[in-house]
C-alpha cells in the first residue's frame, strides 16, 4: 500500500541477478539517490514517526540511519562529496536547508512555493532545481550554492502574468471548536 512499501537492490551486472529486499514492509520507504561515494543510498521513510524522515541505507553493514527528521514531511533528500540538501514541507510549502559536514543547516531565501525536483552539481556549487510557486508555475532555476543567487533558466509564464505582478496569496488559519487550525 501507500504506507506499507519496501525497496530492493538489484546487481546490474549480473544478468540473473534477482532483487534483494532491504527494508521490511513495516513503514513507507522511496529510494532516493545515491551517496556521493555509492556505499550506500538515501530514502524516505516513516519507520520513527508519523512524518516522513530522510535515512541513509549502508550497503557495508545493511543499516538503515536517520539522516533527518523534523516534525514536517522530508520530501526529498541528495548528497555531494561536500554537502547535504533536503526539503522539509513546512504547512505546504518547501523550504530547502544545506549542511556542509556537521555544522547547522543553512536555509537559502527561496520563492514561497514547491520544490518537485532538485539535482546537485558534484562538486556542491550548484543545485539545479524545479520551482513552483502560487505567482510563477514550475520553472528551472540554478541556486548558487555559495552566493545563494537563484537564476531562473526558464519562463514559462503566459503574457498575462509577464505584464503585471500577480500577489501572492496569503495564508489564513481559523481556530476550530476543539482548538485545532482550519487553513
Amino acid at each position: 500500500s501507500n504506507i506499507d512499501s519496501d525497496c530492493y537492490l538489484l546487481d546490474l551486472t549480473n544478468p540473473d541477478a534477482q532483487p534483494t529486499p532491504v527494508t521490511d514492509g513495516s513503514a513507507y520507504f522511496d529510494p532516493l539517490g545515491w551517496a556521493a561515494d555509492s556505499t550506500g543510498f538515501y530514502l524516505l521513510t516513516t519507520t520513527w514517526g508519523e512524518f516522513i524522515a530522510g535515512a541513509r541505507y549502508s550497503l557495508a553493514d545493511q543499516t538503515l540511519t536517520p539522516v533527518v527528521t523534523t516534525d514536517w514531511d522530508i520530501e526529498t533528500v541528495q548528497e555531494t562529496a561536500k554537502k547535504l540538501l533536503w526539503t522539509v514541507n513546512d504547512n505546504g510549502r518547501s523550504v530547502l536547508n544545506i549542511r556542509t559536514g556537521t555544522g547547522e543547516p543553512v536555509r537559502p531565501t527561496l520563492p514561497r512555493g514547491v520544490i518537485n525536483a532538485m539535482d546537485i552539481a558534484r562538486d556542491g556549487s550548484i543545485a539545479a532545481l524545479q520551482i513552483e510557486t502560487t505567482t510563477r508555475p514550475a520553472e528551472i532555476t540554478v541556486l548558487d550554492l555559495t552566493t545563494d543567487a537563484l537564476t531562473y533558466l526558464t519562463d514559462t509564464r503566459p503574457p498575462g502574468l509577464t505584464a503585471v505582478e500577480p500577489v501572492e496569496p496569503e495564508a489564513v488559519a481559523f481556530a476550530a471548536r476543539d482548538g485545532r487550525a482550519v487553513h
